[in-house]
């Protein structure tokens, strides 16, 4: 009995180290309802924004905004892989605002994908010539149990230009965004003039199939190969401690 004791020893160590490493994993990865991520792509013609957030969070964002449970239930539909579905333009401007010095980016595209765990926004701005820009989260508006969540620049490489934290409390922040356009001999986008002001009328959805735009990786085949992985180590633990006892 002994002997069967200082055999299963180990094993239960080395599945309760993997198991503590799998849990790390999952709390470090997976949104929560109320987690929210942003990246902001700088792209040599274009500009793209993209904001990930727990389904509770993105309900709660799309109902302030005016959108109404039917119309938000279509608009947070699971998507298939790469799928992403065309929102409403108008949201945009509850989302962000994005200016170049004086001047307000106006969105060109804005497009939806879901997986049931997360949901992404997708925005496309014009390339403004600017070495930085102000970024303001407006989803924070009206939904108090969002937490602080970064935003993070990067070029189409993926190298990181800049960082900054946006909360409820410091929604706004100026970050750069490195190369200017044209200097690859690629002419710039001129910034619009007219700023597109938050309107408090209601937001009809048209929900429409769209071709992707870079989002925000999902975390959700991470979570299935963490779950897989669990159910791994707790049979293992379970078949090892039975066949010792023996």
């Amino acid at each position: 009995m002994t002997r069967a004791s200082n055999c299963i020893r180990p094993v239960q160590l080395v599945c309760a180290y993997c198991l503590v490493l799998l849990l790390s994993t999952l709390n470090a990865w997976a949104h929560g309802p109320f987690d929210n991520s942003t990246r902001l792509y700088v792209l040599d013609d274009h500009l793209e924004l993209a904001l990930t957030v727990g389904m509770d969070g993105a309900r709660q964002i799309l109902s302030v905004a005016g959108v109404s449970p039917e119309e938000s239930a279509k608009l947070l539909a699971v998507s298939g892989p790469g799928s992403f579905r065309d929102a409403p333009i108008a949201l945009a401007t509850r989302l962000f605002e994005i200016k170049a010095g004086a001047e307000t980016l106006n969105a060109r595209k804005l497009k939806v994908f879901t997986d049931g765990l997360e949901a992404n926004f997708a925005l496309e701005y014009p390339r403004a010539t600017n070495a930085s820009l102000a970024v303001e989260a407006r989803y924070f508006n009206g939904v108090e149990p969002l937490l602080a969540g970064a935003l993070t620049v990067t070029d189409e490489n993926g190298n990181i230009l800049d960082r900054a934290v946006l909360s409820r409390a410091s929604a706004a922040a100026r970050v750069a965004i490195a190369r200017v356009a044209g200097s690859n001999g690629i002419e710039s986008v001129a910034v619009a003039s007219t700023a597109s002001t938050a309107s408090n009328e209601p937001i009809h959805v048209t929900v429409a199939s769209g071709s992707s735009v870079r989002p925000e990786q999902s975390s959700a085949p991470l979570l299935v190969w963490c779950a897989v992985g669990l159910a791994i180590l707790l049979t293992a633990w379970f078949v090892g401690k039975r066949f010792f006892k023996r």
